[in-house]
């Protein structure tokens, strides 16, 4: 873990200046009910039980942007034991899921990344200019012996 040093605004990663800034908590209380009303459909369309969390500093509300405004949320899906999980399909069905939720406002792209689900915010139709993105990854009990990685 490197070591991070806050002065006058800036923020000093191992020693190399960059031009980062905490992100106000009153900014994040929309993206975190954003992804919370997703979460809601997600629970009435799913037939699974599952916990969802904020983690790493995103848990702590201490999200550093870059200087152009940029920064992401992670979050983790929790998915309990059950009979019925498929998880080869579990993460297929969480993308689409996600996808057709965030599709019905402008300007949103999902990614299905190795190991997390990159849900972004962009500005015009370029995947690589975003304002902001979630990173989603999907923890499921799926044969009561230890939680994998989907």
């Amino acid at each position: 873990m490197q070591r991070r040093i806050k002065r006058s605004g800036k923020t000093f990663i191992g020693g190399y200046k960059m031009s980062l800034e905490y992100v106000n908590k009153n900014k994040l209380k929309a993206w975190k009910t954003k992804f919370y009303n997703a979460v809601k459909e997600l629970k009435k369309t799913l037939p699974y039980k599952f916990n969802y969390y904020l983690v790493e500093s995103s848990s702590r509300n201490l999200i550093l942007a870059e200087k152009d405004g940029k920064f992401d949320m992670d979050y983790q899906l929790h998915f309990n034991y059950d009979d019925n999980i498929n998880c080869e399909h579990l993460k297929k069905e969480l993308f689409d899921l996600f996808q057709r939720y965030f599709k019905k406002e402008d300007n949103w792209n999902c990614d299905d990344s190795t190991s997390a689900i990159t849900i972004k915010k962009i500005k015009n139709d370029t995947k690589k200019d975003f304002i902001f993105n979630y990173d989603v990854v999907i923890w499921a009990l799926c044969n009561l012996s230890r939680p994998i990685i989907l």
